[in-house]
This record gives C-alpha cells, sequence and structure tokens, in this order.
C-alpha cells in the first residue's frame, strides 16, 4: 500500500520522501502571544520513522472497532474521540440531582468509602457513598496541601475521616446493616429448624422411600438451604464489608 498527504494549503501531494526536508526546515510558531509557554500539537504523520502508508493501514484496520478507532485517534492524532450514539440530555440529568452534603448521606446510602491519591505536596481524598444496584454519591472531595511524611497533614487526613465516620453514624447506614443482620440470623434460625425437619422426615420415610430417592431428596434440601445462608452472608459482606 502506498499513501500520500495532501497539503492542507496548495492541495499538493506529499511524499514520504519529502518529510526529512521538511521537518528540517520546519519552525515552531507560537500563535497565543497571551501565553507565557508555548504548546505545540503534532501527530504521527510528522515520524520520520513512520510511513503515511502505515498511518493509513492503521486506520483502516481500525475502522468500524470503536474501541480501535478511539485508540488511533488518541495515540497517532494526537486528538480526542468523541464516540457516537445517543447523548444524555443536560436537563434531564440536572432534574436528577439531589441535595445532600457530607454532614447528612443520602437515604439510599449503605456504606462509604474513600480513596487517597497520595503526591509529594498532598493528599487528595474522595468519599463515595454507595446503595443498592451499585448506585454511589460523591460525597467530598478534599485536597490536603502539605508533604504527606509530616504529622500535621496526617491529622488534617485523621480529622477529615472522623468526620464522614461521624456522618455514617448518624445516617441510616447503621439502620440497615442492623435489618440485615436481622435477617440474616432469622434466615439461619430457619435453616436450623428446617433440618430438624428434615431429620424427622427422613426418619419416617426410612420404612417406606427407597434408599437412593431418599438420598437424592436430602442433597436437594441440604443445597437448598446452604444457598440460602450463603447467599445472605454475601449480601451482608457487601454492604459491611467497607465501613468507615
Amino acid at each position: 500500500m502506498t499513501a500520500k498527504l495532501s497539503c492542507p494549503s496548495c492541495g499538493g501531494l506529499i511524499e514520504d520522501f519529502h518529510k526529512p526536508a521538511m521537518l528540517e526546515a520546519g519552525e515552531w510558531v507560537k500563535e497565543n502571544p497571551e501565553s507565557r509557554l508555548p504548546g505545540f500539537h503534532i501527530n504521527e504523520l510528522y515520524s520520520p520513522w513512520r510511513s503515511f502508508a502505515d498511518v493509513a493501514t492503521d486506520f483502516y484496520a481500525a475502522k468500524g472497532n470503536p474501541q480501535e478507532e478511539k485508540t488511533w485517534w488518541n495515540t497517532s492524532m494526537g486528538e480526542p474521540f468523541e464516540e457516537s450514539g445517543e447523548l444524555a440530555d443536560a436537563d434531564e440529568l440536572a432534574k436528577r440531582r439531589e441535595n445532600y452534603d457530607a454532614d447528612t448521606l443520602p437515604s439510599g446510602a449503605l456504606t462509604v468509602t474513600f480513596g487517597a491519591d497520595v503526591q509529594k505536596d498532598r493528599i487528595e481524598i474522595e468519599f463515595v457513598a454507595w446503595g443498592a444496584g451499585e448506585e454511589s454519591w460523591g460525597i467530598e472531595p478534599i485536597v490536603l496541601d502539605g508533604n504527606p511524611a509530616e504529622q500535621e497533614i496526617r491529622t488534617q487526613l485523621e480529622d477529615d475521616l472522623a468526620k464522614i465516620h461521624e456522618a455514617v453514624k448518624t445516617s441510616n447506614v447503621n439502620e440497615v446493616q442492623e435489618r440485615v443482620m436481622d435477617a440474616i440470623v432469622q434466615a439461619e434460625k430457619n435453616a436450623d429448624k428446617s433440618f430438624q425437619q428434615l431429620e424427622i422426615a427422613n426418619a419416617q420415610a426410612d420404612e417406606v422411600v427407597d434408599p437412593h430417592v431418599e438420598k437424592i431428596l436430602r442433597s436437594r434440601w441440604t443445597a437448598l438451604i446452604t444457598g440460602a445462608v450463603v447467599l445472605g452472608s454475601f449480601i451482608l459482606g457487601l454492604i459491611v464489608g467497607t465501613n468507615i
């Protein structure tokens, strides 16, 4: 495959053998006189190590695959990529806004997590509340300026963690967790009762049920009850696994 570049100014065709001389004679021109530091944009077409055909081949190989197209535009052209499809309506999104702050968590919040990005001159933190169906709320972003190795910034971090912890204690998070724990305890009680009923049924069935059939019934009951207990424990783990 061969490829040539059409000059955007005169329409002339530029071939690969033209690039060395053009690059040698080129100049970096600052176009924003108000900027203290000039910034420039360049793409892979300038590269002396990549031919126009190489760039074009990669483009056609990526065409039709949104993820590959995005990579080509980002890396080869140094341009942002806007995916096609339906866009969210700004007004509809605005209607879904909720009013809350770090002192009063959203009513649907089940737990709160936080992440910290440690830099040499600051710590950037974000607290996020999580609810059912992976619904999340950005609670509060915090930037702590200073050297992370110093005690002062660590004390600030502890204060902010305590603030969110207090909000969790006064919100409905603990109430929801208590309800889930009660439900799991009740499920375990029901499971014990079911096991007892199963033993009685098995004892009564010894005289009239074929041993092979009895084995099948016992395994099905055991799997059903065990599955209910495991599912309840899994739900509790999701909710209380991270509670600051």
